[in-house]
């Protein structure tokens, strides 16, 4: 059989030239919205730097933004106007752990009809900060919160095959939160593809940097986006390590024991039968961006046999 490949963003992507922000947010968003700076003002002893959106129309549980600070702490907040008139509301910060990028995410449980927002970011005076484009989501829409599809039923591997798997460091390794709610199997009624994303702003060579990054993916997916886990099914670093992302469906610890692998939530309105891989760091296409990271030879080997394992054994 043959597998399809998927190349794409990442839901995490975070990029620095303006036309491929738009971009990469779209897998983390349903909808881009520009946004436009306004002036920063600047009380005692902190500065705030704004931003508006375009108009909005559409509903919408949640918005998210990107943006970079070297500045140590910020807090972000977010209110919106036009019909849907709100105070400030705090949002959610994940940073990466080896750059100035951030995401600040804000989620309702009611769908907002607002026209536009005002988003701003409080930092101590005398640091900088860069908003980029922001983007809409309606988590009524997520698949990963819709109840399991009939007939979807834990699919066994194949026993036999000459592909040794990587080594994979266990969710609990790497201090996982927990699931929320019950994970439902991958499969139905086959596995069907393989998606590879890259985490653009959270790189990660060595094994403490990738357990920082890979609890902040997990921390925007969750509390951010609202999904039940970290998107992916797994994550490599450019040192090489291969990270269990979802939580396998059995006590596995290992790939040795062909876990059954659990729906991810990283290909919108695809990820039934498809395996999610995320590559930290930053390899978009060169046309218009500034990622500037080629894939390490570690992290590239980690890739192919990976790929050739899952392929080989999940058929």
């Amino acid at each position: 059989m043959r597998v399809p490949l998927v190349l794409t963003a990442t839901l995490l992507c975070v990029l620095f030239a303006p036309s491929a922000r738009a971009q990469v947010l779209s897998d983390l968003v349903d909808r881009g919205v520009d946004t436009i700076p306004v002036p920063t003002t600047v009380a005692g002893k902190t500065a705030r730097f704004g931003a508006v959106s375009g108009t909005i129309d559409m509903p919408f549980t949640g918005v998210a933004v990107e943006g970079w600070s070297p500045a140590e702490s910020l807090s972000a907040e977010i209110r919106f106007f036009g019909g849907d008139d709100s105070p400030w509301h705090p949002m959610h910060v994940v940073r990466s752990a080896t750059s100035d990028a951030f995401i600040a995410g804000y989620r309702s449980r009611n769908v907002r009809t607002a026209t536009g927002f005002e988003i701003r970011v409080a930092v101590a005076n005398g640091q900088e900060v860069r908003i980029g484009t922001a983007g809409l989501f309606d988590n009524r829409l997520d698949q990963d919160a819709l109840p399991a599809p009939d007939g979807l039923a834990p699919l066994p591997a194949s026993v036999s095959g000459s592909v040794v798997p990587p080594p994979l460091v266990t969710r609990t390794e790497w201090g996982a939160a927990d699931f929320i709610g019950s994970p439902v199997p991958l499969a139905n009624p086959s596995y069907d593809y393989m998606t590879f994303h890259h985490a653009a702003g959270f790189s990660a060579t060595t094994l403490e940097e990738g357990v920082v990054q890979v609890k902040a993916i997990q921390d925007l997916h969750q509390n951010v986006r609202g999904w039940s886990d970290i998107g992916y099914q797994f994550v490599i670093d450019r040192g090489g390590r291969l990270y269990q992302g979802r939580p396998f469906l059995t006590e596995a610890t290992s790939l040795e024991e062909l876990p059954v692998l659990a729906l991810g939530a990283h290909a919108g309105g695809a990820n039934t039968g498809n395996i999610g891989v995320s590559l930290l760091g930053c390899y978009h296409p060169p046309e218009g961006s500034y990622c500037e990271q080629v894939i390490t030879p570690e992290a590239y080997d980690t890739y192919v046999t990976l790929f050739a394992f899952l392929a080989e054994r999940y058929g």
